[in-house]
């Protein structure tokens, strides 16, 4: 069994103009309408990807684990004529995760800034190997090696966060939404894309909104048992983290 802990940090978005940037994310795409809002089912789920990167990556996990464990959730949760609300839940691992304030986040095309997010960390546990010897030797006549590993216990750490922030109308009934992740080491972003097109009779509806809910965790399977995660006080602001 795994277990996630999330603690309040933060929790709405605000608004500062910005033209999409268009990157080539992986995009996930699908058709609603007013009733699949009310009855909160507009998920979409994707993978970041970095297409700039040499072989356009996507994240993965090590092959003892479902990669959904680093699935990322989008949902409508809001939809009238004067704007838009997503509930956002992205799932990475340690050595992409940043807070959600230094994400680079666009709705319909305008930026958003987080202000406002919960945390969580879940520890995906599989057996791996390591190398307990290697031996190579070389003499006038060959040459050779040899390679001896054992298995030991690995954890794959995944941190989660999520935020609902709002933004302009969608433009002809779709609604569009750019999530990336600067990187520092030149190489490009991580990122993924999700585009909602709404009914032609749902353009019509004035206001419709979901039920206030929070995506889910996806289930861990019995060979994935999780360490709990610690709550520890910050060292700024007053604010619980949790230790790594």
């Amino acid at each position: 069994m795994r277990t996630t802990v999330f603690f309040s940090r933060l929790w709405m978005g605000t608004l500062a103009m910005l033209g999409a940037s268009g990157c080539g994310f992986r995009t996930q795409d699908r058709t609603i309408s007013a009733a699949d809002v009310s009855e909160d089912r507009t998920k979409l789920t994707n993978f970041m990807s970095s297409p700039a990167r040499p072989g356009q990556p996507t994240e993965k996990t090590p092959s003892a684990i479902s990669r959904e464990a680093l699935v990322d959730e989008a949902r409508i949760v809001r939809y009238g004529t004067d704007g838009v609300c997503v509930a956002l839940h992205t799932r990475t691992h340690t050595s992409l995760d940043v807070p959600m304030s230094q994400y680079r986040i666009e709705l319909n095309g305008q930026r958003v800034n987080i202000d406002r997010e919960e945390m969580g960390v879940s520890d995906w546990q599989y057996t791996g190997e390591r190398e307990k010897a290697v031996v190579e030797f070389v003499s006038k006549d060959a040459a050779g090696s040899f390679r001896s590993t054992e298995t030991e216990q690995k954890t794959f750490r995944v941190i989660e966060r999520r935020t609902q922030f709002c933004g302009v109308p969608a433009k002809q009934g779709k609604i569009t939404l750019e999530v990336s992740i600067p990187q520092d080491d030149g190489r490009g972003p991580w990122g993924a894309n999700f585009v909602w097109t709404m009914d032609i009779p749902s353009r019509r509806v004035q206001l419709v909104t979901a039920p206030n809910t929070m995506p889910t965790s996806p289930p861990a399977t019995p060979e994935q048992k999780a360490a709990p995660a610690e709550l520890v006080p910050a060292d700024n602001a007053g604010a619980p983290t949790l230790s790594l």
